[in-house]
């Protein structure tokens, strides 16, 4: 199942975008996929695919806006930065309201990831979305299950944050297209 998504999002990629920037979001795809599957399964999101996602961000940044590299580039940092510290405090303010962690340091370094991809405004859509999708994913297999969903039930954030990082950068690439034309 997974290497049949990972087909159509690759494929998707390219299509969207053809060159460097579609392969480079084919890359995005399937960094995204394998976090989302780890994350589903362990519970965690390893550094060793949120740093090549975060790194790619970058060089991706660099062929998107080649002549306002610098510009470019600072502005792809401080949306990662600012991006991860908004989930940082999340992670802190739940943690001491609630007694108990609500967020990983994983989801926070994702967060970077986004910024490093996408504009401020599809960040906030990709969050919400992401948490949106989590609920409702929880509550809907919650209830087939017949279980009740606990204060202390876990959910694998990063199993619904990786894929809309990947559907945000698909929206503005595509987006981006249509009114280039």
């Amino acid at each position: 199942m997974a290497v049949a998504v990972g087909a159509i999002v690759v494929i998707s990629s390219i299509a969207a975008a053809p060159g460097w920037q579609g392969l480079l979001g084919a890359a995005l795809a399937g960094l995204m996929l394998g976090i989302a599957v780890v994350d589903g399964r362990r519970y965690v999101i390893p550094d060793a695919l949120t740093v090549p996602a975060f790194l790619l961000g970058l060089v991706h940044e660099t062929v998107i806006n080649g002549p306002r590299l610098t510009d470019a580039l600072l502005a792809s940092l401080t949306r990662a930065g600012v991006a991860a510290l908004a989930l940082l405090a999340v992670l802190l303010i739940y943690k001491w309201v609630r007694g108990q962690d609500g967020l990983g340091f994983g989801d926070v370094k994702l967060a970077a990831v986004a910024g490093a991809w996408l504009n401020a405004l599809t960040i906030l859509g990709v969050i919400e979305a992401a948490a949106l999708t989590a609920i409702a994913v929880t509550l809907y297999l919650g209830r087939l299950r017949t279980r009740q969903i606990r204060r202390r039930s876990v959910v694998p954030f990063g199993l619904y944050f990786a894929p809309m990082i990947w559907l945000g950068w698909l929206t503005e690439t595509v987006l981006a297209r249509w009114f280039a034309l």
